[in-house]
């Protein structure tokens, strides 16, 4: 029989959740547990539930915050809270914060079949509702507009390109062309379909207006301005505004539009309040700018901030191939406007079904590119600054294919460099600087810490003798994956990271990061101690190259997302332990780096400042980043990191994904006995169970589920009462604890 769904329940109270899941599998569904709401997290993406029936209180992350998080990872899931009877007004509160619906402990089994059940179905038409907006996405894609021509061909796929990048992108041709299209298929095939399209067109506004129409106003601003109004930019947070026209922007309001540009910041009209937004620019104009700049009309460094990439749309006249098409298209679509049953033109279905065909093919390979961005489909450099005729490339193109036309290639080539000198020769600089950064990134090894057999001692005492720090150890951190560097204290893991950003040399073995050997200690800077953290996160950000508007902008990002911009004015040396770890963090993240090495970041910090470290961890997982980072306290480590190391005396004693780790280790079981005798426990010794005495109750910790029935007969046989049976996971503790023998100075928090 088919499961009927798949649930995960989230529960600290052991025996219930084990019983909850018992009586589910029963009933058909695929069950799943955690203890908590930080477990539940590292399970949700791997599990993938239908549903999740959640406990309101727990320790750590509790209910409501596992709900607010679960939903970024499973849209499709279905939130249930389990509460007491005495607080079934938090239940309703939950409820009202977006869970799908409560149960009352204890729990009634026909109330919970008829909520699954509900719960279910809603889960099911949910993931339906989301495929079929995907499907219907898809559909959209292009397809309003027609265009079998190469040269539409070609501009087509360069829109496909250019959509999945957050470059600026100036859109030219004549008026009629279709330039806003081209804009709306940028926006639709970008990361940010989802956030609004904005619409402007400067050409209709005059001056003032358009200034306020741009960046909003607040009350009183000027005559007429009866309250504070958005502007456009606001509106289209997070998504795309369409300057149509940009070429009539007046002088005054250009150098607003160039300040944004540099720094996505503005400032409402008559307002003292700094905003910042998230807003891709595409600008549309039928005119030359290059002329107006000439004629100090325009300015040449807005002109280069929007002209990041430019698309050249061909007037009909250039693509003759595509009027019957067209016609086809326009005709059809009048005809159903109008009620009229078909469209009298000759060869109308032959041509329809060759311009379907052309929009399947162009959807295919927009869809193909979204699937595999790293197949070389990208924006080249010399789309960037300038045009290419796409009449000479798609006649070079042909010449290529045929030999016997080989010789035209040179003419060719030759025909287009004189059309395209002059713009080469102004924005040579901008292009060289382009290729150079995608060339770096080409370059750049796609692993960014590789450590081998890295050694280092220190002497110590009255002789000197070389003690041991690091023995032998080696490890692989890839890109985009939080690992997880563990031991207790004394174990090595400081030293290693020492040993990483260069404060220490190693004695042996290599370790280099993004393929480059570590800096030597003499490029470490000196840090004044009566800075104030402020000071000491922009020194950071100077230290990696930033300064002026953008070097404040990030400070101010990183001391708040690190929870001390309230202390940011206090002097370093007067905070105290859990403060300096939050300053050093966001030293570390000012600059937005690939690769976050952080040595102890949890340590000194309360459970909640625990919390939001991880959390920020995670954060920056989800935007790609690379996180390597210490520590000895092993609590939720194993929902948190991807892979772990955990060393012992500086040696590896255990390596490797935390999922493949945890399940390749023999499941342990606690078998509880009532009335056992010490003759008993003698012969569930010799059997290779580990019993031990709690209270008036034998605890029985048996390795492997085929050695249960065996301590089950030995314990019914001397007449001792089986009172409850309990399966164990192993945590990464247990794990250590097992490895390490002899661990008698393992010390971890929990």
């Amino acid at each position: 029989m088919a499961p009927r769904g798949r649930i995960l329940i989230v529960d600290d109270e052991a025996n219930a959740r084990a019983a909850l899941s018992e009586i589910l599998h029963e009933d058909g569904f695929v069950t799943d547990t955690a203890a908590d709401g930080f477990k539940a997290l590292g399970k949700l993406a791997e599990f993938d539930p239908d549903v999740v029936l959640t406990d309101l209180k727990m320790p750590g992350l509790d209910g409501i915050g596992l709900m607010e998080k679960g939903r970024e990872i499973t849209p499709g899931a279905v939130f249930v809270v389990m509460t007491a009877f005495g607080t079934i007004g938090s239940a309703v509160d939950a409820v009202k914060r977006g869970a799908d619906n409560y149960l009352t402990k204890p729990l009634d089994f026909e109330a919970l079949a008829a909520i699954v059940e509900k719960a279910m179905e809603k889960s099911r038409l949910v993931k339906e509702n989301m495929r079929l907006r995907e499907r219907l996405r898809e559909r959209n894609v292009m397809s309003h507009i027609v265009g079998d021509s190469p040269n539409m061909q070609k501009l087509l796929e360069l829109v496909g390109q250019v959509a999945k990048s957050r470059a600026s992108v100036l859109v030219i041709g004549e008026s009629g062309t279709g330039k806003e299209l081209i804009a709306e298929e940028i926006h639709r095939a970008s990361p940010r379909a989802k956030a609004p399209l904005v619409r402007l067109n400067c050409a209709a506004l005059a001056e003032g207006l358009l200034e306020s129409e741009l960046f909003g106003h607040e009350k009183g601003a000027f005559t007429g301005a009866l309250g504070r109004r958005e502007g456009r930019f606001k509106q289209a947070d997070q998504g795309t505004l369409f300057l149509d026209e940009v070429s009539e922007i007046p002088a005054a309001t250009q150098v607003k539009l160039l300040r944004f540009l540099q720094e996505k910041a503005f400032e409402r009209v008559g307002g003292n309040e700094t905003l910042h937004v998230d807003v891709r620019i595409i600008a549309a104009t039928n005119r030359d700018l290059k002329t107006l700049i000439a004629d100090g009309r325009f300015r040449e460094d807005l002109f280069y901030r929007l002209n990041v990439v430019s698309l050249e749309i061909p007037p009909l006249r250039e693509r003759v191939e595509d009027v019957a098409p067209l016609a086809v298209f326009f005709l059809g679509r009048y005809a159903e406007e109008n009620g009229n049953g078909g469209v009298p033109l000759a060869g109308q279905r032959a041509r329809a079904r060759k311009r379907r065909r052309a929009r399947r093919r162009s959807l295919r390979r927009a869809h193909d590119r979204a699937k595999a961005p790293a197949a070389g489909h990208r924006p080249e450099a010399r789309n960037a600054g300038h045009t290419a005729d796409p009449r000479l490339e798609h006649r070079r193109d042909r010449a290529l294919r045929h030999p016997e036309d080989a010789r035209d290639v040179r003419r060719l080539d030759l025909e287009g460099g004189r059309g395209a000198r002059d713009q080469l020769a102004q924005d040579s600089i901008q292009a060289a600087r382009i290729c150079e950064r995608s060339r770096a990134q080409r370059e750049r090894p796609m692993t960014p810490i590789r450590v081998d057999k890295l050694e280092k001692t220190f002497r110590q005492g009255f002789f000197m003798r070389r003690v041991p720090a690091v023995r032998a150890i080696s490890f692989v951190v890839e890109e985009g994956e939080i690992f997880g560097f563990l031991g207790p204290n004394g174990a090595g893991k400081t030293t290693t990271i020492k040993i990483l950003t260069g404060l220490i040399r190693a004695t042996s073995g290599t370790a280099t990061v993004f393929g480059h050997p570590v800096p030597s200690p003499e490029a470490i800077p000196y840090v004044y101690p009566y800075l104030t953290p402020r000071e000491f996160v922009e020194l950071s950000g100077r230290l990696s190259g930033l300064h002026g508007a953008e070097l404040r902008r990030r400070a101010d990002a990183a001391l708040e997302r690190t929870g001390i911009a309230y202390a940011q004015s206090r002097q370093v040396r007067r905070l105290s332990k859990g403060m300096l770890q939050r300053t050093g963090l966001a030293a570390a993240m000012v600059s937005d780096p690939e690769l976050l090495l952080l040595d102890e970041p949890m340590s000194g910090l309360d459970p909640v400042g625990r919390k939001e470290v991880r959390d920020l961890i995670v954060e920056e997982k989800k935007r790609g980043k690379t996180v390597f980072f210490s520590t000895h306290i092993l609590s939720d480590v194993e929902t948190l990191c991807d892979r772990v190391v955990i060393l012992r005396r500086g040696e590896v004693v255990v390596s490797g994904k935390v999922r493949e780790l945890l399940r390749s280790e023999v499941r342990r079981i606690e078998v509880t006995l009532g009335d056992a005798s010490d003759a008993l426990v003698r012969e569930l010794t010799s059997q290779g169970a580990a019993p031990s005495r709690v209270g008036e109750h034998l605890v029985v910790e048996v390795e492997g589920e085929t050695n249960i029935p065996k301590v089950l007969k030995s314990a019914l046989e001397s007449g001792a009462r089986v009172i409850e049976v309990t399966p164990r996971r192993e945590t990464l503790e247990d794990l250590f604890m097992r490895r390490a023998i002899g661990s008698e100075d393992v010390s971890f928090e929990a």
